[in-house]
């Protein structure tokens, strides 16, 4: 079973927008590897970055992170109201899909050993990782800060690394490495800019102060805002959740005179973490549930290579049967439907045309349709063939087992066939509309349309092999037949649409 691990590095920078980018875009470089969210503070000057990654790539987009952010940022020159230690001061793994806390913690000591060892920083490992019981809790790790630690390691005892030398980097710091369950950022900003306030009521949430357990909490002043924060980290909501020390919060505050301005999620969050209350009773200041419920977030990236193109297609070039030809079928016709879309929006507002505007109007409706149901179609095309396979993989013992097996098989076949002869419909669909755009769109993309008549070929040919493969399995010998006729038909077609089109366009553009 593939592992998928969440990592989220803290890096001591929330001001320097370029430091951040440039970090960020080491995740980007290890195939397998995927940002899902970075936000950034200036008050607290510091980037809370998240990405997600197949196991074998977690350990080697992390330490690039950690890398980049020990050449760029310099803990001499560093400011901020959030404690820190390290210029990547944090860096957790969380196990999501496939993959176990046993897993996070092997993770830990990977690149905790290489981080000490090819970068000279020294790695405490924390929560889940800890080697010892004092370093479980990451603020009693980071007690004293850079500035203090800076006095400590290679002195105390105490303070002697897992890995990495036994002085800290004069620059980079130190580093906490470490395997936990998932971590809520959670913030509520108070109407007032008295630090005293918000220090006194994170007292009485946090546990360590005698409050809630499984809750770190800190007072900070959000100068710029005039503002004063309660910052917590709700390390396990199960125990302790939202609901309960926003309410806390707002009681305390109020007895000290003061009500919530607003409150905040920095990052990801559980779909069961928020279901306890809505959004408005926390008063959520710009929280967007696809972006920042991790469930979901996951949801539309499995669903969407095109805005996770490396992971559609590391699974594409592995040994997994699905996705497969079916569903880059459909993704060529989505491709194809998109073009023609493009186009006709590049042809509004020129004196030439505006005689097909109203036609060209209906076509960008009709392009859009076909995109999202192509698009569509790629993840229907894999769940198709994981019917085949739920199927062949029933009881086969009996005869009454053996006729089930076989009657679910032949149902599973009958839609993995449906689904790319409507690949080929649709796609045959949009190469129709594209034909009209040779003469009525705008000669600038000439070369455009062409590409999507290309596309919606390719898909044609490539969900007709599917078709071709799966039909014989339905069981039914007219059915097979009144499939195996349509497949035909839109294929010749989509073929004399195709010749005939791509003729045109040629000799236009030799014309020139």
């Amino acid at each position: 079973m593939k592992k998928l691990i969440e990592c989220v590095p803290n890096i001591s920078e929330g001001r320097r927008i370029e430091v951040i980018e440039d970090v960020i875009s080491q995740i980007e470089t290890v195939p397998g590897a995927n940002l899902l969210e970075e936000e950034h503070d200036a008050d607290h000057n510091r980037a809370v970055i998240t990405f997600i990654a197949d196991y074998d790539a977690a350990v080697e987009a992390a330490f690039r992170v950690i890398k980049r952010a020990s050449e760029l940022i310099d803990l001499t020159k560093h400011e901020g109201a959030h404690p820190r230690m390290g210029a990547c001061d944090v860096c957790p793994f969380i196990p999501l899909e496939g993959a176990t806390t046993e897993d996070c913690i092997e993770l830990a000591n990977m690149l905790g050993a290489r981080v000490g060892e090819e970068l000279g920083i020294p790695v405490y490992l924390y929560e889940a990782a800890a080697t010892r019981d004092d370093r479980q809790n990451l603020a009693k790790v980071r007690e004293g800060q850079f500035e203090g630690l800076r006095d400590k390691i290679g002195k105390s005892p105490s303070h002697v690394p897992d890995y990495g030398p036994n002085k800290i980097h004069p620059t980079a710091g130190c580093i906490a490495i470490g395997a936990r369950f998932f971590l809520i950022a959670f913030n509520v900003n108070i109407d007032t800019d008295k630090t005293k306030v918000a220090k006194v009521v994170a007292k009485t949430v946090r546990s360590r102060s005698g409050g809630f357990p499984e809750v770190k909490g800190l007072g900070f002043a959000l100068t710029d805002r005039k503002l004063s924060q309660v910052s917590m980290n709700m390390t396990d909501y199960r125990v302790t959740g939202l609901w309960k020390t926003f309410e806390k919060i707002s009681r305390m505050a109020h007895l000290l005179g003061y009500e919530i301005k607003e409150s905040e999620i920095v990052g990801l969050i559980p779909q069961k973490a928020i279901n306890e209350a809505f959004v408005d009773s926390f008063k959520i200041a710009n929280f967007d549930e696809n972006e920042q419920i991790i469930e979901k977030k996951l949801d539309l990236m499995k669903n969407d290579p095109l805005k996770s193109p490396y992971p559609f297609l590391n699974v594409l070039a592995s040994d997994a049967p699905a996705p497969g030809g079916g569903s880059c079928a459909a993704l060529s016709g989505s491709i194809a439907a998109s073009l023609g879309a493009m186009v006709c929006r590049l042809t509004f507002g020129k004196k030439k045309f505006k005689p097909h505007e109203g036609e060209l109007m209906s076509m960008v409706e009709k392009f859009e349709t076909l995109k999202e149901d192509l698009f569509y179609a790629i993840k229907a095309d894999s769940d198709a063939f994981d019917l085949i396979m739920a199927a062949g993989k029933l009881p086969k013992k009996t005869d009454e087992e053996k006729a089930i097996r076989k009657k679910e098989r032949r149902k599973a076949t009958l839609v993995a066939t449906q689904s790319p002869l409507s690949v080929m419909e649709k796609s045959l669909e949009a190469m129709i509309l594209l034909e009209h755009l040779i003469t009525k769109g705008t000669k600038n993309a000439l070369s455009d349309t062409g590409s999507a008549i290309s596309h919606a070929m390719n898909s044609i040919m490539c969900a007709y092999m599917n078709v071709m493969i799966n039909v014989s399995g339905i069981g039914d010998d007219d059915k097979q037949s009144e499939i195996e006729n349509r497949a035909n038909q839109i294929r010749s077609e989509g073929e004399k649409l195709y010749k005939r089109a791509i003729n045109s366009i040629t000799t236009i553009l030799e014309d020139d």
